[in-house]
């Protein structure tokens, strides 16, 4: 079964696997150009543990996706809905890749 929840032409959008993607995020967590450019907070680096602990308290709060790759199926980034707004439509977007 797909469980993709967006297809394009390149990528698609996925429920993000905590215990893969919390290690390639605390990869990504190391780079500081990546951080850098993440955030106007300072950088902060966190270990895969508390990445995976952050991934799952999101996953009920705002909504985060992996985004990957079609021909691969590897992760290169994650997009994710902040603040969402039901009654109008509105919600922050955030994209790492």
């Amino acid at each position: 079964m797909n469980k993709s929840v967006l297809i394009g032409e390149k990528v698609e959008l996925c429920p993000l696997d905590t215990e893969k993607d919390s290690a390639l995020f605390e990869k990504w967590n190391q780079d500081s150009d990546y951080m850098r450019q993440l955030d106007l907070d300072p950088a902060i680096i966190f270990s895969a543990a508390l990445i995976k602990e952050w991934f799952e308290k999101e996953e009920n709060d705002d909504p985060i996706f992996a985004i990957k790759l079609l021909d691969e199926s590897r992760t290169i980034g994650d997009i994710g809905l902040y603040g969402l707004d039901w009654v109008n439509g509105n919600a922050w977007v955030g994209i790492s890749i």
